[in-house]
C-alpha cells in the first residue's frame, strides 16, 4: 500500500512540473516574447524572469532551464492531453 502511494505520488509531482514547465514556457513565448520567436531586446528577458522566479519560488529556473521551457512549449504549444491515469500524450500540430 505504501509502494502504491509513492507510485501515485510521484506521477502527482511529475504531472505537476510538465504542466509547470508547460506553462511558464507558454508564459516566455506569449506574453513575453508577444509570440514572436525571439523578444525584440533578446537575452535580457530570460536573465530578469529567472531573477524573478527565483527570488519567488527558489531555485530551478535558472536562464538555461528557461530555454528549456520555451522549446518545450514551443514543441507543444497546441497543448498537452491527459489520459485517465495521469501520463500524457503530446499531440502534434498539424502542418500547414
Amino acid at each position: 500500500r505504501v509502494a502504491r502511494l509513492d507510485i501515485l505520488f510521484l506521477r502527482l509531482i511529475t504531472q505537476f512540473k510538465v504542466e509547470t514547465f508547460w506553462q511558464v514556457g507558454r508564459e516566455i513565448v506569449e506574453e513575453e516574447q508577444g509570440g514572436k520567436d525571439r523578444a525584440d531586446y533578446g537575452k535580457y528577458i530570460l536573465r530578469e524572469m529567472s531573477r524573478r522566479l527565483i527570488a519567488k519560488f527558489g531555485e530551478g529556473f535558472y536562464e538555461s532551464n528557461l530555454r528549456y521551457m520555451r522549446q518545450f512549449y514551443k514543441a507543444f504549444q497546441f497543448g498537452l492531453c491527459k489520459k485517465s491515469q495521469g501520463d500524457y500524450i503530446f499531440v502534434e500540430a498539424p502542418k500547414i
